[in-house]
């Protein structure tokens, strides 16, 4: 792969660290990994989403403001309800672990992972407005 950067394999290892790697399996040399961005067409969401940079902008982006028409963005609507979305889960989380009741606890389970679900959703939701709207 190296070679497609001309002769400089700096440049190829400095291009390969900036992304995540995954090892390949029928690898030539020992320990050698592909981008994981090459293996799948977007990012880890869940990564991506925790980067604190990225969260700062959301959480500035979503505070109450509208636009000149007096309607909210679509993509300040679906961070709110990302944020609403990861509190109901942080809270079900709880319940689920903390409530005696066996038959509670299993729905809050079942309850998890129906919110990691729409959370997933509302990612993906998010990252093409997100893409579209810059």
């Amino acid at each position: 792969m190296w070679w497609c950067f001309g002769r400089s394999r700096a440049a190829w290892g400095k291009f390969a660290a900036s992304f995540s790697l995954v090892p390949v399996a029928g690898a030539r040399c020992r320990g050698q990994a592909l981008p994981r961005r090459w293996l799948s067409g977007q990012p880890d969401l869940r990564e991506l989403f925790a980067r604190p940079a990225l969260q700062r902008f959301l959480d500035q982006y979503s505070r109450p403001k509208e636009h000149s028409d007096g309607v909210p963005s679509a993509l300040a609507a679906r961070i709110r309800l990302l944020r609403d979305k990861e509190e109901e889960l942080l809270e079900t989380e709880r319940l689920a672990r903390e409530d005696e009741n066996e038959d509670l606890r299993k729905l809050a389970e079942k309850e998890v992972i129906s919110c990691q679900e729409e959370i997933e959703e509302l990612r993906h939701q998010v990252y093409h407005l997100l893409k579209h709207d810059i």
